[in-house]
């Protein structure tokens, strides 16, 4: 069973059938459910975090479960922090004055880039929601604040700073995470 809690076209690496197994054992019914990859993150505090991508047909499933399997696996894997984030595509931009042949579409606008990673930003501070947004420029560099909803602070305030910090390695932007008064 946990062969097929992975689905990818290489083979697996020690961590994504270490998960596998984990998930497996958990017993948490996830029947058809499966995920892409999984990276283990160093963040600068001397943190590690774990990130989990499942592919984008199963979105909503997952979001259904995701508390509960997030939860099973950080008891089990001590000292990281367990994240899963949709296995999002970015498409170039496209040129003026290039061939484009016959037939092909226009990019849509959920694969562009600040698309993806507001997307991936959602998926980081799941279950939480977004509230607000302010992009703020200091002679240091610009940084955006981003306000969370206040009914999951009790969920979130623990996992914050590594939220930052590892929204910051994948997509280098820097955030500063606030909940919502």
């Amino acid at each position: 069973m946990a062969a097929t809690m992975i689905r990818k076209k290489t083979d697996p690496t020690p961590l994504e059938l270490e998960i596998a197994k984990l998930m497996d054992k958990a017993e948490l019914g996830l029947g058809h459910l499966y995920f892409n990859s999984a990276k283990e993150i160093e963040l600068p505090e001397g943190k590690k975090a774990v990130v989990i991508y499942y592919p984008m047909k199963l979105l909503v499933e997952w979001k259904k479960v995701i508390t509960k399997v997030v939860a099973e696996l950080e008891k089990k894997m001590q000292q990281k922090t367990v994240f899963f984030v949709g296995n999002r595509t970015i498409l170039k931009k496209e040129r003026r004055g290039t061939f484009k042949p016959k037939g092909l579409q226009k990019r849509p606008a959920n694969r562009g880039l600040f698309a993806v990673y507001e997307a991936t930003l959602l998926d980081l501070v799941h279950p939480a929601l977004v509230v607000g947004k302010r992009t703020n420029y200091t002679p240091s560099g610009c940084y955006i604040r981003v306000f969370l909803s206040k009914q999951h602070q009790t969920a979130l305030e623990s996992r914050v700073d590594t939220i930052c910090s590892l929204y910051k390695k994948m997509t280098s932007r820097n955030i500063n995470c606030v909940f919502d008064s």
